[in-house]
């Protein structure tokens, strides 16, 4: 995983992607061993949707975090 995984989105396409990813190098799916944190910000049993004002990505080489 590179600094593109960094804020992307649960959708069709990252879901094909995380399945070549578990294919070449066997990160788990659901992220189990610390490949990647989620942060969920609007569900359909949510009241509100969460809507973050700024963020940034900082990107260390080979991992990254994404401040809020």
């Amino acid at each position: 995983m590179d600094e593109s995984w960094l804020g992307r989105r649960f959708d069709e396409k990252m879901i094909v992607d995380l399945k070549e990813l578990n294919r070449k190098f066997r990160v788990h799916m659901a992220g189990e061993g610390g490949e990647y944190e989620t942060l969920v910000l609007y569900a359909p049993y949510y009241s509100k949707r969460i809507n973050l004002i700024e963020t940034e990505k900082i990107w260390l080489g080979d991992h990254g975090v994404m401040k809020y």
